[in-house]
């Protein structure tokens, strides 16, 4: 097992063939990876949100169940986090003292430096005569997740809303906003209006107060597609771009 995390599970000793691994705690079911290429079984709490519907199904105890219904793993990734870890104030959240806040990258809003401090795999581009974020396409690299990253802290519960133009295609990529790593909105394809032109979707979501990382994720199917190369216009760019985000007291 490739520890990643902070497992509390483990005593130290190695697995063998012969399993004496403690069945996994509720918050750590063991479930395929949905960020690893491969055939690989993971315990972190990057999912569908549609798996915790059917539970049976998709998560396991342990690892070894995991792997065995999938007729074997290339890889086993301990990702559980510890509940008894405790951490430092992060001063990279923002606070957000309310009633308005807007996150815009032309300089004129709330500035937030150190956006792309966590963020691989997005940049600051210039698009329809507006600065904006947008993930760097890559389809000679699959089964990777590229992470637009906020933290926030909220001085009362709030709503988030922003703008996304989503030009990815279906089977090749995954859009998802997480809180604090529960994944909310998904989408699976490129959005379009009535003539099938690419437009802008307001994406919105609620949190409570206090601190929370906010991500934005571009997520690469596991393996290159078969219908690969993108020869139609509804197979996408793979490209999403980001702008206008606004956080707003809801009480």
């Amino acid at each position: 097992i490739e520890d990643v995390g902070c497992s509390y599970a483990s005593d130290g000793s190695e697995t063998g063939t012969t399993s004496t691994e403690p069945p996994a705690p509720p918050e750590c079911m063991w479930h395929q990876s949905i960020t690893l290429a491969g055939k690989v079984c993971t315990n972190d709490q990057v999912y569908p949100a549609p798996w915790d519907d059917n539970k049976s199904m998709w998560f396991f105890s342990t690892s070894t169940e995991c792997c065995a219904a999938r007729n074997g793993c290339d890889q086993v990734v301990d990702n559980c986090p510890d509940p008894n870890q405790t951490e430092e104030p992060d001063s990279a959240f923002m606070s957000i003292p309310g009633p308005r806040t807007i996150i815009n990258f032309e300089g004129g809003s709330q500035a937030y430096t150190d956006i792309l401090a966590e963020s691989s795999g997005w940049m600051m581009s210039f698009f329809g005569g507006s600065t904006r974020m947008t993930n760097v396409v890559n389809d000679n690299d699959w089964g990777i997740k590229q992470d637009l990253v906020l933290k926030v802290d909220l001085a009362k519960p709030s709503t988030i809303s922003l703008q996304a133009r989503i030009d990815i295609g279906e089977g090749y990529e995954t859009f998802a906003l997480f809180v604090d790593g529960q994944q909310r909105n998904t989408y699976d394809q490129r959005i379009t209006d009535s003539i099938g032109e690419l437009t802008w979707l307001p994406v919105r979501t609620s949190m409570d107060a206090g601190e929370h990382v906010i991500t934005l994720s571009v997520m690469k199917a596991a393996s290159r597609p078969e219908m690969f190369p993108r020869d139609y216009s509804s197979e996408g760019s793979g490209s999403v771009w980001v702008d206008d985000i606004e956080i707003y007291n809801t009480q």
